[in-house]
């Protein structure tokens, strides 16, 4: 579905340096030929791509995947790895990130006017939360700059938080890879979100 199309999309921009190969190792639960068949064979992921595909992805949890690093340079690898953090940027921001800042930028306008008394009836508002951009539906000028400083504020302040957010998992799956590669895929299973049972204790 769109979902696969989503991540096949974001593996292409993952670069060609590293690779995985993904294995099925459960001889009762098959899920795994159908998404290889989603990827196209040979079963080669690019870097990373593996850990994209199963994040949210709870049908993935009743088999288990082996990962085979290849001879790869690891500078590749982390080059790729810088790939990965712009796309996550990316879909993180304008796959939904940036609407709900600027929803979220609406409600702190509202208890702004709420606090001071600013002039804002209730159709203007209403029609602000349904696009927040258009601040023209503001008549007063002064409460139409109220909203502008407070929306770039709330937009500025969430996009800083999605630049941390995939800095952060850049170093962590960094870290990963600069201890070797045998500690790359109980690196990459402590990072997956994967139910407890399957993780341990």
């Amino acid at each position: 579905g769109s979902s696969v199309m989503a991540h096949r999309r974001m593996a292409g921009h993952l670069g060609s340096s590293f690779f995985f190969t993904l294995q099925d190792t459960s001889p009762h639960y098959s899920p795994a030929p159908r998404l290889l068949h989603h990827l196209g064979r040979p079963p080669i992921l690019p870097p990373l791509a593996l850990y994209v595909l199963t994040c949210g992805q709870p049908a993935l949890a009743p088999f288990l995947c082996v990962i085979v690093p290849t001879s790869r340079s690891v500078t590749g690898y982390l080059e790729s790895l810088h790939h990965l953090r712009q796309r996550l940027m990316v879909d993180e921001w304008e796959g939904g990130g940036r609407q709900r800042a600027l929803q979220r930028g609406v409600a702190e306008f509202e208890a702004v006017c709420s606090d001071k008394g600013l002039p804002l009836s209730w159709e203007e508002l209403s029609q602000l939360y349904k696009d927040p951009q258009n601040l023209d539906v503001i008549r007063d000028p002064r409460v139409r700059s109220t909203a502008r400083a407070t929306l770039h504020r709330v937009l500025d302040e969430r996009h800083e938080k999605v630049r941390e957010g995939a800095t952060q998992l850049a170093k962590e799956l960094a870290d990963v890879v600069t201890h070797g590669p045998g500690n790359l895929l109980s690196g990459l299973w402590g990072l997956l979100p994967l139910p407890g049972f399957l993780k341990g204790k």
